[in-house]
């Protein structure tokens, strides 16, 4: 009866205007938050564990933890004057000289000033006794230790041989860890702050197991201007094995043609970049440059002639029948399988192809290393890009040199 009594007087109040809304939207939560109170370091448990609490506007990490201790019906001290002196049975100094309790917001106990709570926020009150905290760190990291651990034991990717390799080495950590009786007893054991410390072990031990899972990464190419290439893993393929570098430091211009003088500097490269002696015999080759060892040592093998007269063009643009036939030529030297051979006739510019070039395009594009520019066109004369090289030179090596 005294419920419906207050209902109507507040439903009145409401009506006629003497009772604002916002006197019953402040009593509405915000939000929730999570809490737990933690004795992790002393015996691997809790007080409180982690449960959700109403978030109120003006709520602190101290009200949250007055209000959870009195739903709890558990002793809390200090919590009024902002410094926790005692949760339950754990009191601050009670167990040392260092003991007593600390709050993590969001995981990290190092927050100072304690900003003001949010929605979905973590309130860990933590009780430590070693070193003020790290003791609750290491003890959180072997928690994680665990979890990675679990998810290595549920791996099933290409990289397992590595991932069963860092389990093993965790797995016997966390052994060891539990061959303790307590966690104080652990604690007491080991050195928890250092860089040879039992910290610095677990996460390494977390990395790698992390890394493993994860698999090897790719370290990012120097170049700003191939992100999204069509060419980009040919591109990276070609870069990593040091056969193309970067017109620049931070460019590798996919799309510049390639000249005469990079194309012998790849298969040069690609051979390893071997000494080379003799007389450069070509007019246009200056002694000293970036590609005259590459164009002498091409020249010996007869992997490319020149022009003629003196004349080898090292800075003009390389065509595809040109291409093709040095590729041709170079397989040749390798005593590489050189069989393959289709049939140009479907291409309408098939008559444009160059004597000296019909039997090296029959090849190229029968071992599937140039293709069309189109269904019809071939296009024998014409120029090609770094970026394309970077893909025939990858279908070169994974097909022809494999």
């Amino acid at each position: 009866m005294k419920k419906r009594v207050f209902a109507l007087f507040l439903a009145l109040a409401l009506a006629l205007g003497l009772l604002p809304m916002s006197a019953l939207a402040a009593e509405d939560p915000i939000g929730t938050v999570t809490v737990s109170i933690e004795t992790k370091t002393i015996d691997g448990g809790y007080l409180v564990e982690p449960m959700e609490e109403a978030l109120y506007a003006g709520d602190t990490v101290y009200t949250i933890l007055t209000r959870v201790a009195e739903e709890l019906d558990l002793t809390v001290e200090g919590a009024d004057a902002g410094y926790v002196t005692r949760i339950g049975d754990f009191s601050a100094f009670g167990c040392g000289d260092q003991s007593g309790w600390m709050v993590a917001l969001n995981d990290d106990h190092n927050t100072w000033p304690l900003p003001e709570l949010k929605d979905g926020d973590s309130v860990r009150f933590c009780y430590t006794y070693l070193t003020y905290g790290y003791d609750i760190d290491l003890i959180d990291l072997v928690d994680k230790l665990a979890e990675t651990c679990a998810q290595a034991a549920e791996y099933q990717g290409d990289n397992a041989e590595a991932v069963a390799a860092a389990l093993t080495e965790a797995e016997a950590k966390l052994a060891e860890i539990s061959a303790y009786e307590s966690n104080q007893a652990y604690l007491d054991s080991v050195t928890i702050y250092g860089p040879d410390s039992e910290t610095s072990t677990v996460e390494a031990l977390i990395q790698a197991l992390n890394d493993a899972i994860s698999g090897p990464q790719e370290e990012a190419l120097p170049f700003t201007d191939v992100d999204g290439h069509w060419a980009l893993d040919s591109i990276r393929k070609v870069y990593d094995q040091g056969l193309m570098t970067g017109t620049k430091d931070t460019l590798f211009a996919p799309d510049k043609t390639l000249s005469r003088a990079m194309v012998v500097t790849i298969l040069y490269r690609l051979e390893g970049a071997p000494a080379v002696s003799g007389e450069n015999v070509y007019t246009d080759t200056a002694d000293g440059a970036w590609y005259t060892d590459a164009v002498i040592w091409a020249d010996q093998q007869d992997i490319v002639g020149g022009y003629g007269n003196g004349q080898f063009g090292p800075l003009n643009d390389i065509t595809r029948e040109q291409l093709a036939a040095i590729l041709l030529r170079y397989a040749q030297y390798k005593t590489y399988d050189t069989s393959a051979s289709a049939d140009l006739s479907a291409y309408t510019d098939a008559g444009d192809i160059s004597a000296w070039a019909l039997e090296a395009l029959q090849w190229a594009n029968g071992a599937g290393l140039i293709s069309g520019r189109s269904a019809d066109l071939l296009a024998p004369a014409g120029s090609t890009t770094r970026a394309e090289t970077a893909v025939i030179l990858v279908r070169f090596l994974e097909q022809i040199a494999a």
